[in-house]
C-alpha cells in the first residue's frame, strides 16, 4: 500500500526539493546573476585607498605563517583562514585591488551560494529573487564608496 494517494503525485503537488533546477533555465539565470555580481564588484575594486581594516589585513597577511596565526589567536576575535587567503592573494603583488579581490570573490560566489540553498525551501522564483537582491546590494558592491560616504557624514 502506498503512502501517498494518486492524487499528490501531480506536477503540481511536488515539493521544490524533487523539481529539476536544469529546467526553466534555473541554472542560466543563477550564472547571469552572477556575472552581473561580479561587474559590478570588480568596477574600480582598487580606486580607493585602504581602510583601517584592510591594512590590518595587509598587515597579518605579510607576517609568517605562524607569526600571523600567534597574533590572531591573541586577538582572540579574527578567525586565521581569511588572512591566509589573503596571503596568498597578496604573493600576486600589493594592489589595492589584491588586497579586496578575495572579499569580492567570496562575495560574487554568495549569489548562487543563495540561490542553491534557497532552491528548495521556497522555489525558483523566489530564489532567483533573493539572489538578484543580494546581487545588488548596495552595502555589498560599494563598501568603500560607502565608506567614504560615512565619513563625510561623521564629519
Amino acid at each position: 500500500m502506498s503512502r501517498t494517494s494518486p492524487s499528490s503525485n501531480s506536477p503540481g503537488n511536488l515539493p521544490h526539493t524533487r523539481r529539476n533546477p536544469l529546467s526553466n533555465g534555473f541554472i542560466l539565470q543563477v550564472l547571469l546573476l552572477t556575472g552581473l555580481a561580479l561587474g559590478l564588484r570588480a568596477w574600480r575594486l582598487g580606486s580607493q585607498s585602504l581602510w583601517f581594516d584592510e591594512t590590518f589585513t595587509v598587515f597579518i597577511a605579510r607576517k609568517p605563517w605562524l607569526e600571523g596565526l600567534r597574533i590572531l589567536v591573541a586577538d582572540g576575535v579574527h578567525p586565521p583562514l581569511f588572512y591566509w587567503i589573503e596571503k596568498i592573494f597578496l604573493s600576486l603583488g600589493q594592489r589595492e585591488a589584491l588586497v579586496r579581490l578575495p572579499a569580492m570573490l567570496f562575495g560574487v560566489l554568495s549569489v548562487p551560494l543563495l540561490a542553491a540553498l534557497a532552491y528548495p525551501w521556497v522555489g525558483q522564483r523566489t530564489a532567483l529573487w533573493a539572489a538578484l537582491l543580494y546581487a545588488l546590494a548596495p552595502f555589498h558592491i560599494f563598501p568603500c564608496a560607502l565608506r567614504g560616504a560615512m565619513k563625510r557624514v561623521a564629519r
